[in-house]
């Protein structure tokens, strides 16, 4: 049993042996046609899965590598060349012809390893070599420079131009870029002139000052700002429906008019048209959740919407709608009997100090002036005139303290 499964291990090894020869003989011929068409990226491709193939019992032979030494010099690939022809005369070492070819290439190069900050430039030598091979290898470091921004490799000795630095390639010294110095004047020039023109001392040039940002490129419309409001209301009561109680007679209307002051807390949020519309605007919407307080009533309420604004440097402009969303409480003292409706039903009985007389939503229009003392930090008043169905009309002023963010 032992030996047939031994037989079977033989044979596989057998089998996957002649298979790899056979892709190897394969991929010889495929370099072959290559050579024929002078296709040398082709040629270099194949010579790779070749040597991808190399085994001990399968090996690379000779010829393969003398024609790897080949067409790696027809792509200016000079250090590779140079590795394939060690390889071949390893196998062959009394190869006159190859090691002839090997010695003139490593008796007239050297290696470089260099890299360039800017790759818009050419690669230029002093004195370009006659050797095709050579000036191959001189092109495909430029292209390595243009493209990659360095290069490593072996190229023949001289001395190099790229842009405004050079650097020389020569036996046994290692390549560095040095500073291309052009002198303006030749120095026989230089001493006639100091004869004919005394030299005159140079006062130093006053450095400029950085220019100062315009107010209108330093602020812009901030996209969103947080709000701290301090406000006033007035309220004009002209069109409340009141009902007297028999007896007693219909009140003044002066005493619904009132004041009210207080605190808010909000955001607001504005979006250029600039960039898309390429007009100087923004639209936004700002929001308020306010407290005020009066000697007859308390509001406790929701404020907001939506404008337009417009920038002159660091002072904007605004205009839109206005709308409120109130509850407010009425100080019992204040009302007197029979003069609403809803006296009747008692809203001031049982020792009640206040009485809710209700939610009320009012809209109208609002005005806004904002002034940023820095990028950060601006002051804003913002007008506002609203009518709803209990109040004939209610302005208010407010005052806002905007921390913006830019």
């Amino acid at each position: 049993m032992m030996y047939v499964f031994l037989s079977f291990l033989c044979f596989q090894g057998t089998a996957f042996a002649d298979a790899q020869e056979a892709e190897q003989n394969r991929i010889r011929s495929e370099i072959q046609q290559y050579r024929k068409t002078s296709d040398w990226a082709g040629m270099n491709k194949a010579y790779e899965k070749l040597e991808d193939l190399h085994t001990r019992k399968n090996p690379l032979k000779f010829s393969d590598y003398v024609l790897g030494a080949y067409v790696s010099q027809e792509l200016g690939y000079l250090e590779e060349c140079v590795d394939r022809l060690e390889s071949a005369l390893k196998i062959n070492p009394q190869s006159s012809e190859e090691k002839a070819w090997l010695d003139l290439i490593v008796d007239s190069t050297a290696p470089v390893n260099l890299r360039v900050s800017t790759k818009e430039r050419t690669l230029l030598i002093d004195e370009m070599p006659f050797d095709p091979a050579f000036q191959k290898a001189i092109d495909v470091a430029d292209m390595a420079f243009q493209t990659d921004g360095r290069f490593e490799g072996l190229l023949p000795f001289g001395v190099y131009t790229y842009g405004d630095q050079t650097f020389t390639v020569e036996k046994d010294k290692k390549p560095r870029w040095r500073k291309v110095v052009i002198p303006d004047i030749s120095a026989e020039d230089e001493q006639e002139e100091v004869v004919a023109k005394p030299e005159k001392k140079s006062k130093p040039k006053k450095q400029k000052k950085p220019k100062k940002k315009t107010p209108r490129e330093l602020y812009g419309h901030a996209p969103f700002s947080l709000d701290l409001m301090v406000q006033h209301l007035q309220y004009i009561a002209s069109d409340i429906e009141r009902q007297p109680i028999e007896g007693k007679e219909r009140a003044d209307y002066s005493i619904f008019n009132f004041n009210n002051t207080g605190l808010g807390l909000g955001f607001v949020y504005r979006n250029s048209l600039k960039e898309l519309l390429n007009i100087d605007i923004a639209i936004g919407v700002r929001g308020n959740f306010e407290f005020l307080s009066s000697n007859d009533a308390n509001l406790f309420g929701v404020s907001g919407g939506p404008f337009v604004s417009k920038r002159f440097g660091n002072l904007e402009l605004g205009f839109g709608y206005f709308g409120s969303l109130s509850q407010i409480s009425w100080l019992c003292e204040t009302i007197q009997d029979g003069i609403f409706e809803k006296a009747e039903e008692g809203m001031c009985q049982n020792d009640k100090k206040r009485t809710n007389y209700g939610r009320y939503f009012g809209s109208g229009i609002q005005g806004s002036v904002l002034f940023d003392l820095t990028q950060y930090i601006g002051m804003e008043f913002t007008p506002a005139c609203m009518w709803d169905g209990d109040f004939s009309v209610y302005c208010r002023g407010a005052a806002h303290l905007h921390i913006s963010f830019r």
